[in-house]
């Protein structure tokens, strides 16, 4: 309520609270100078309105003038001229929080450790108007933290991280925000609980390396050719003189031999034909491992590969890694050409021969042995040590060679067999030096069918909007490290684990609300276990218990 009091035109404005009721039921609160002005205000007064009307009906009215009879007023009451309502519910409604919040923060069973600390003052807690504070240093600052009863912290963690307000921040700055305002035991563990069961964040939480899963080392086939690993580069721009955009790579598990034959197209038969060219000089190998492109897994394909006598293997959807052997040469394939491109853009595959030769000459990586080598049993002639023979006039070869063919092929066969084996304990360290690098920085992950899981693959294109898919349902395994997961749309994929991510649900209570009994039926009561107890002792017929002792029972 506002009152306007003052005389000669100098009219003052000051706020006070009063309440207007047929009876006085709540005390007003005056300022000492309105009180005493008001002091000897009489009964015999009238409401006026804005207009000029008088009457007792107008008191319900927003906005009046208390007018007093000059004859029986005291002179201060003269001065008060005019009054108008406010609204005091907003007060009302702050007390009555804030005695709730106090009311609250009493009963909490979990604060009653503090209280007790506050009560001896230790532990940093006091009380302070009734309110129990906890104080703590925030970067050399002291804090008053107010102590929060367990109902309100499940408001202030959304408000703290899921609002606009918090911006679903991570856990640390989470509670960094939090502890300037309030406290409770065990808060940090709560905050970091709370964000890591955010499924906003768990959708949105980037790839580490936490999210591999450990690996062993892929056992080398004993002999050249017999499991090939095979994927497809492209589409290269500029296209060869010849209309070719894409290549076709091949690398054998035992010697790492590569093959690279360029295509026109990725159709099946196409891709067919370049493996039949390839075949016709190493060999149809036993197994041929690809990824899940659409000219791999055509029936047109598999048809091929069956009648050649030859399995498909397929690797796990986005999932290059089962598929490294041939990924790690693409990359090599690609850095060559690189460099002829730059040279001849529209001539760089007359130029894959000689790349080709490059790479075999050399030891690879892992098996410490050229893949000529290993192959062919000897060690390549190439234009270096052709250079080296010219320099120094060396005519060897040039004779004719008179060693017996059984007697080569001893000779050859000593010299495969050493590379063979130099190649297996260099292959075998390495893959275990990798492997071990590798699991350094994995974690074990168990999944079991019926779980739920996020999978790592984006549901957008778009960068701002993209997020992860999730919650899915495991449905079954399908091998050692990959699963067929149900979507959220329903749909069914191969995932494998590197992709998935435990779904944290959140730990917070579930009310279920019926609509209508009659969906229902009839539900049976829950016996009471005194009936339970009563109808298993009723069901005891034991003939080494006589009439007495049930009776007792």
């Amino acid at each position: 309520m506002g009152v306007i009091a003052g005389k000669d035109g100098n009219m003052i404005h000051q706020e006070v609270l009063c309440a207007i009721a047929p009876s006085l039921v709540d005390d007003v609160l005056l300022p000492p100078e309105i009180r005493d002005k008001l002091k000897g205000v009489p009964e015999n007064y009238l409401f006026q309105d804005s207009e000029g009307n008088t009457g007792p009906t107008k008191a319900k009215d927003k906005e009046f003038v208390l007018e007093v009879d000059n004859d029986n007023a005291d002179e201060n009451c003269k001065e008060v001229k005019a009054l108008s309502i406010g609204n005091s519910d907003n007060e009302t409604e702050e007390l009555s929080r804030s005695d709730k919040f106090l009311k609250d923060q009493i009963d909490c069973s979990d604060l009653e450790d503090a209280r007790k600390c506050a009560e001896k003052k230790s532990g940093g807690f006091y009380f302070r108007n009734n309110f129990l504070f906890h104080k703590e240093k925030v970067l050399g600052e002291s804090v008053a933290q107010l102590v929060l009863p367990k109902k309100y912290r499940p408001e202030v963690l959304k408000l703290a991280h899921c609002s606009v307000f918090g911006g679903h921040m991570g856990a640390r700055k989470t509670i960094e925000r939090i502890r300037y305002s309030f406290y409770w035991v065990e808060m940090s563990r709560d905050i970091e609980a709370f964000c890591q069961q955010c499924k906003d964040c768990q959708l949105r939480r980037r790839i580490n390396c936490k999210d591999r899963v450990p690996i062993t080392p892929v056992a080398r086939p004993e002999l050249p050719f017999q499991v090939v690993n095979i994927d497809i580069i492209g589409p290269i721009d500029p296209p060869s003189a010849k209309g070719h955009r894409y290549v076709l790579c091949l690398v054998d598990q035992h010697t790492r031999w590569a093959e690279a034959l360029p295509l026109t197209s990725l159709t099946a038969k196409a891709t067919c034909e370049a493996l039949l060219t390839i075949f016709m000089r190493t060999g149809v190998p036993n197994v041929i491992a690809s990824d899940n492109g659409t000219n791999f897994n055509a029936s047109l394909t598999q048809e091929f590969e069956k009648r050649m006598g030859s399995s498909p293997r397929f690797s796990t959807p986005l999932h290059p890694e089962s598929n490294g052997l041939v990924e790690r040469f693409n990359q090599t394939l690609k850095k060559m050409l690189h460099h002829v491109i730059l040279e001849e853009p529209r001539s760089w595959h007359t130029k894959i021969p000689f790349v080709l030769w490059a790479y075999r000459e050399v030891p690879n990586s892992t098996t410490g042995v050229a893949p000529f080598q290993l192959l062919y049993g000897r060690k390549p002639e190439g234009p270096l040590s052709i250079l080296k023979n010219t320099w120094m006039a060396v005519q060897e070869g040039l004779q004719l060679d008179t060693t017996p063919v059984t007697l080569y092929m001893e000779i050859l066969k000593k010299q495969l067999e050493d590379a063979a084996e130099k190649a297996k304990l260099i292959s075998t360290i390495q893959q275990e030096k990798m492997a071990h690098h590798y699991n350094l920085r994995s974690t074990k992950k168990i999944f079991n069918p019926g779980d739920k899981v996020i999978v790592l693959i984006p549901d957008s294109k778009n960068k701002l909007l993209a997020r992860w898919q999730g919650p899915c349902n495991i449905e079954s395994r399908r091998n050692q490290h990959s699963f067929v997961v149900k979507m959220p749309d329903a749909s069914v994929r191969h995932v494998h684990q590197n992709k998935m991510r435990e779904f944290v649900a959140s730990s917070g209570s579930v009310n279920v609300i019926f609509e209508g009994e009659e969906e229902f039926g009839n539900v049976e009561s829950t016996p009471l276990i005194e009936d339970s107890f009563c109808q298993e002792i009723k069901s005891i017929t034991s003939s080494d218990l006589s009439a007495t002792q049930r009776n007792e029972l």
